[in-house]
């Protein structure tokens, strides 16, 4: 199942991007590289991410979370910020 929700990150549409990062949160997982969905053009994709960083260990996951509360968008920054605070 994995496999197939980690393919769909990488969909055109947004609301599957986020559904799957939701999947994958829901399921103890993170995506192991977000660098391209930090720069998704949808807020809900960015906001979602922030959620899922959450869980992800080390410094990456960090680094992403301070570039995601800095995000243009306040839901995005007010999710980064709840995610690195815990």
């Amino acid at each position: 199942l994995e496999p197939f929700v980690r393919a769909r990150l990488a969909h055109p549409h947004p609301n599957v991007r986020a559904g799957a990062l939701a999947a994958l949160r829901a399921a103890g997982g993170w995506p192991a590289d977000g660098e391209a969905l930090l720069c998704d053009p949808w807020p809900a994709v960015r906001e979602e991410l922030a959620r899922s960083l959450a869980l992800a260990p080390g410094a990456a996951a960090v680094d992403a979370l301070e570039r995601l509360a800095r995000d243009p968008d306040g839901r995005v920054a007010r999710a980064a910020l709840r995610a690195a605070c815990g």
